[in-house]
């Protein structure tokens, strides 16, 4: 992992766990793997301390453990689950436009707290919507009870969440170690014996881990979590379907959802193998008969809008055989590498300008060229020419080839080809976008830590009015206590809101843009070749 990685990564674990965590974490990434004993004497922190943090962070994946060759356990820190926590709020609405408020609010609960047992994650989110909507009639809140256990048997059935691994029986050894078989999702049947829904839900986490230790109401150590490589597959799926919404048209994209529900390929590795490049074929007769019950699309313009979208130049929808009216395919490889070279060009655009991006083009088309030849093919004056060429190499989104006729790499007997290597260009710009991260976390703590006190004062008065207004207190008081804070503050705060909110925004349209260049290496990154020292064939 690279230096901007591990220091995102710590400012996300700052953001989302308290500081003591990030050092922690900091003082493994400088470490690589360190054992418990050792961090708290490094750290010169309580060793209880460490090892409740420890846990937490083993609990959401951020860390991993290991026996080193003394047998000693070691931490290591996860860079990359770290990086994966910017994803919780596109997560969680992509999960409630899709399933609805109670799977969203499922996924929020594993977010808080990791790898958790169906029952408890039931009764969080059955107390939330019960303090939010006031809910105090017992048929209501069974209705709602059963409405989320719905919700979280549809996240399972569909990948989300998955069954954590149990702990293997072993007698020889202290450390745990988990079963690498994957069980069957098998959904528990919840009991909660005597006491009432109603009663468990004015317990707090330590009164009811106690009575799930000392009571099986029926899930007993089977834990949930969630399944990121299924995330992943979705953020997948958008992206080629929005690619051929922007490209053709709405039909064209429900056209292409179908497939890709049809086909199913989905995301199981950390890196993606020759087999996973393209989907699973789906027949022609399939698409139709989906685009006729879904979105009452005779046959005949199905065909048509199958031909446009394998003509189109982004090459997303590949023709496998003849069979069953004609099989198809989506090529993912390619078409993230097509999406990928658009965001490229469009960086070029914004960055250098229209001339630039001509340039850009023609040597993507051609491969490799000579500056002459750019200047021929572009048709752009020599000055000109010359001047963005070598700032676009400067900035590395260009490279250049020495042929030389001698030995001597003389100049003048030198040819100077300009060449585009997308995948060292993906890397600056993924790279950008992570250090364009780090610098909007830094900008929002900064803004926070500036006015805390503001904030603090206005929570302070909302709270009060909030419940003077339960009280059904009179307007005149009410207007009384809203004059506490004066009107400088007042537009102190909304300027702060404003700066928020626009931070927010950025962070959203950035992660979007990091998932898509993740997706982009995840597809595009070779295995490396092992030397057997028999020379080259």
């Amino acid at each position: 992992m690279t230096t901007t990685e591990n220091y995102l990564a710590l400012l996300v674990v700052k953001e989302n766990f308290g500081e003591v965590p990030r050092l922690i974490c900091n003082h493994l990434i400088q470490k690589k793997s360190y054992p418990l004993q050792l961090i708290a004497s490094d750290l010169e922190l309580d060793r209880k301390l460490i090892s409740q943090i420890l846990t937490i962070l083993l609990v959401h994946n951020i860390i991993e453990y290991s026996l080193n060759s003394k047998n000693i356990l070691e931490y290591r820190f996860r860079t990359q689950a770290a990086i994966d926590l910017l994803k919780i709020s596109r997560s969680i609405s992509k999960i409630e436009i899709e399933y609805g408020n109670f799977s969203a609010s499922i996924i929020g609960q594993f977010y808080l707290n990791g790898s958790i047992e169906m029952s408890l994650i039931i009764l969080k989110v059955l107390s939330s919507h019960i303090k939010i909507n006031n809910i105090t009639d017992e048929a209501q809140i069974d209705s709602c009870m059963s409405q989320i256990k719905q919700s979280f048997i549809k996240l399972v059935e569909y990948g989300y969440v998955i069954k954590a691994p149990k702990l293997a029986k072993s007698d020889e050894s202290l450390i745990p170690a988990f079963n690498t078989e994957i069980e069957e999702a098998e959904i528990p049947e919840l009991k909660f014996g005597g006491l009432s829904v109603k009663k468990l839900l004015e317990l707090n986490d330590y009164e009811y881990s106690m009575l799930q230790i000392n009571e099986d109401y029926g899930d007993k150590n089977v834990y949930w979590n969630l399944n990121k490589k299924r995330f992943l597959q979705s953020y997948r799926d958008q992206f080629v379907v929005e690619a051929i919404k922007n490209r053709i048209d709405n039909n064209a994209a429900n056209m292409i959802s179908i497939l890709l529900r049809l086909s199913n390929t989905k995301i199981e590795s950390d890196k993606a193998n020759q087999s996973s490049y393209i989907s699973k074929t789906v027949t022609s007769i399939d698409i139709q008969k989906y685009m006729r019950l879904e979105h009452k699309m005779d046959s005949i313009t199905v065909e048509k809008y199958l031909t446009v979208i394998q003509q189109d130049s982004f090459k997303v929808l590949e023709k496998i055989g003849d069979f069953g009216g004609g099989a198809y395919a989506i090529d993912f490889k390619k078409v993230l590498h097509n999406l990928c070279v658009s965001h490229i060009e469009s960086v070029i655009r914004e960055r250098y300008g229209s001339k630039s991006l001509r340039i850009f083009k023609v040597i993507m088309d051609k491969v490799q060229l000579e500056q002459k030849q750019i200047e021929e093919f572009s048709m752009i004056p020599a000055k000109d020419c010359k001047s963005l060429l070598y700032g676009m190499f400067n900035d590395g989104m260009l490279g250049i080839t020495e042929l030389s006729k001698t030995v001597d790499h003389a100049p003048s007997r030198t040819y100077y080809l300009f060449y585009v290597d997308v995948y060292l260009i993906l890397k600056k710009l993924l790279d950008n976008a992570y250090k364009s991260m780090a610098n909007l976390l830094i900008k929002r703590e900064f803004l926070t830590s500036e006015n805390k006190r503001l904030i603090e004062k206005n929570k302070k008065i909302d709270g009060i009015i909030e419940s003077l207004q339960s009280q059904g207190a009179e307007q005149a008081e009410i207007d009384e206590v809203k004059t506490m804070i004066s009107d400088d503050e007042l537009k102190m705060l909304d300027s702060f809101n404003d700066h928020v909110n626009r931070i927010e925004l950025a962070e959203a349209q950035l992660e979007e843009s990091i998932a898509l260049l993740e997706l982009y290496f995840y597809y595009h990154t070779v295995p490396p070749v092992i030397n057997t020292g028999r020379g080259k064939k």
